[in-house]
């Protein structure tokens, strides 16, 4: 595998800069041409924790940084870390504060390994803000397991020389120049965790072991350090400055270590596949919906099983394989400024790159460094010309689809404009709030608790107060079996692009699926109906988490969302004899969103409708 630590100076997207517009972007695409897996990045200025994917730069950067209303200008680590990687993490990067990360791999042979991201301060810094620093990464230190591999990245601010004779087994004989106080902290620090420099330990020329040129004396510096247990020194391969790298707008190098390790896929229990949409958008033409229906009526099975779930099992399988041959699916398409502009943005970087590496081999040459200079604006020019472009067609077309009052194109063409999406795992804080929780499990059994505390709250209605409540009289008629004309109907009224229900099958199908599929669809009721059980696709609830503000780790900063399917989305899903007999009144306590019908909960916002009125119980919520 190949590690890197880079100082980046910034990840933020400032119009007022010299940079150009999406840094994630451009050091995303740099990273890819040295082939890091993962990279510690350091100064990355930006407020807050939160992660960001680059879709076709090929990383998902992490970061971690200073609270948004403190305003200093210089801090923040994080992570970046290739794609095909990040589905295979079982915890998620930890941002400790602003100068220090820390990220859990699997290894083969059952090891596991640390990866530490840290950025000390500065060589003028107060001597408290130091001592602070290495007390924190002393701690991080000692409570890595003794068996766990560690991987300590980052910019030290140091300069811990080539005295190996002084500092035997921390570093090698390969260092460079001078050690300061900032590099005897360092070493020091090493030293009480058996620690070694691993940039002084491969004889090369020093371009390859500088990373940071003063820009005074013009003198190359190591500040940048990949660190290893001394007992682990054998795993790397090689560290070195990779000095062709696009400068990226910073004035530090990229450091790259290759090592013997490599990371254990995750394993699946069970195969789990992406639910893909259907494209019901062909169903608009008669050919589609006639072809839908002939295909439909070849497929479907012309007996049943008297299991409810083996029912519906064979009839959801028949639709599905013939919505597969006749409207597939939808294509994910990805869109974004600066990856539908890839190519052109691309050559203007390689114009630069030339133009930097020609003038480093000449720097006191004027003219080579006019060209540079001039390279460099034209990239910043022409990259927010061109996104200017994008967003301006984006704008006209979001534009006409509110004129012509397409509100599903309106809505799917304005989240386009939000960017990347973040993915991965967001780590939470225990129920009692004294440990974080990053890994997989524990993050989802965090989530059931939360869940089961939220919406099995005890009820304090007393019983004589329920027992006040008149009772309608029972109307027996509504006990007989639904017709084939109610569920056509039912099924006719359902609203179209709407998400369907775990078995992926939207209401489009329903409704132009033909009188073959609705007879079925009555069958299947009519059972239902007497044997008063119901396919576990018709109860099971997905649960969506939409984070509001404030802490990210604490659940009840999230807003949830529980899609379910009730009866009045699903003629399939009736609601019991019982219930249509002896229709209860409600208590006018209730919410209106509860009381909707007298005999279902709209699931679909009932946890923070609860909060603040009277308890109620839901179960069933998976």
């Amino acid at each position: 595998m190949n590690f890197g630590t880079w100082n980046v100076r910034t990840l933020l997207d400032n119009t007022d800069s010299e940079r150009p517009e999406r840094r994630t972007a451009l050091i995303a695409r740099e990273l890819g041409r040295f082939k890091i897996d993962i990279a510690a990045l350091q100064e990355t200025r930006r407020a807050g924790e939160g992660q960001r994917k680059e879709e076709k730069g090929g990383y998902t950067f992490f970061w971690k940084g200073l609270p948004e209303e403190e305003r200093r200008r210089i801090h923040g680590v994080g992570f970046a870390i290739r794609n095909d990687l990040v589905k295979h993490l079982t915890e998620a990067p930890t941002g400790i504060n602003e100068r220090l990360s820390t990220l859990r791999i699997n290894l083969a042979k059952n090891q596991q390994a640390t990866i530490i991201c840290a950025y000390a301060p500065t060589l003028d810094a107060d001597e408290d803000i130091k001592e602070k620093f290495y007390c924190q990464l002393d701690t991080i230190l000692s409570e890595i397991p003794k068996e766990d591999k560690i991987i300590l990245l980052g910019d030290f601010n140091a300069r811990v020389g080539r005295d190996s004779d002084l500092w035997p087994g921390i570093i090698g004989k390969d260092g460079v120049g001078n050690s300061n106080s900032n590099g005897i902290l360092l070493l020091t620090k090493c030293g009480e965790h058996n620690l070694v420099i691993t940039n002084t330990l491969f004889r090369q020329k020093n371009k390859l072991k500088t990373s940071w040129k003063h820009p005074r004396s013009k003198h190359w510096h190591l500040l940048d350090y990949v660190i290893t247990r001394a007992r682990d020194r054998r795993d790397v391969l090689l560290t070195r400055a990779m000095t062709g790298t696009d400068d990226c707008w910073t004035d530090h190098r990229l450091i790259r270590s290759t090592m013997a390790i490599k990371i254990v896929p995750k394993r699946r229990l069970q195969e789990r596949k992406t639910r893909r949409k259907m494209n019901t958008q062909a169903l608009q033409e008669p050919s589609k919906r006639a072809l839908l229906q002939t295909t439909l009526k070849d497929h479907l099975p012309t007996e049943h099983p008297e299991n409810v779930e083996e029912h519906w099992n064979k009839l959801k399988t028949s639709i599905i394989t013939a919505c597969e041959e006749t409207i597939g699916y939808l294509t994910k398409k990805h869109q974004d400024w600066f990856d539908d502009n890839d190519k052109e943005i691309q050559q203007l970087i390689d114009n630069k790159r030339k133009a930097f590496q020609t003038w480093q081999r000449d720097t006191n040459c004027a003219a080579k460094k006019k060209i540079y200079a001039s390279a460099k604006a034209e990239v910043q020019r022409r990259t927010r010309e061109l996104k200017n472009i994008w967003w301006t067609k984006k704008a006209e077309e979001i534009q006409h689809l509110a004129d012509t009052h397409d509100a599903q194109g309106f809505f799917k063409a304005t989240k386009i404009i939000y960017g990347p999406r973040n993915h991965g795992i967001q780590p939470l804080r225990s129920s009692d709030g004294t440990k974080i929780l990053k890994d997989k499990t524990s993050i989802a059994l965090r989530w059931k608790e939360h869940y089961q505390n939220l919406l099995n709250r005890s009820s304090n209605v007393a019983e004589e107060t329920l027992s006040q409540i008149p009772q309608q009289q029972t109307r027996d008629e509504l006990a007989a079996l639904p017709s084939l004309e109610e569920v056509s109907n039912a099924i006719s009224q359902q609203k179209n692009n709407k998400a369907s229900g775990p078995d992926g099958i939207p209401a489009e199908i329903f409704k132009e699926g033909g009188p073959e599929l609705m007879q079925q669809l009555h069958q299947l009721i009519e059972k239902v109906w007497m044997t008063e059980k119901i396919p576990a696709d018709f109860k099971d609830a997905t649960i969506i988490t939409l984070f509001k503000k404030g802490d990210r780790t604490d659940c009840g900063n999230y807003r949830s969302n529980l899609r379910r399917e009730n009866p009045r989305k699903n003629p399939c899903k009736p609601p019991s004899p019982c219930l249509r007999r002896h229709p209860p009144r409600i208590p006018e306590w209730l919410p209106p969103l509860q009381r909707n019908s007298g005999h279902d909960l709209h699931c679909s916002t009932a946890p923070r409708k609860m909060q603040g009125t009277k308890p109620t119980s839901v179960h069933g919520i998976h």
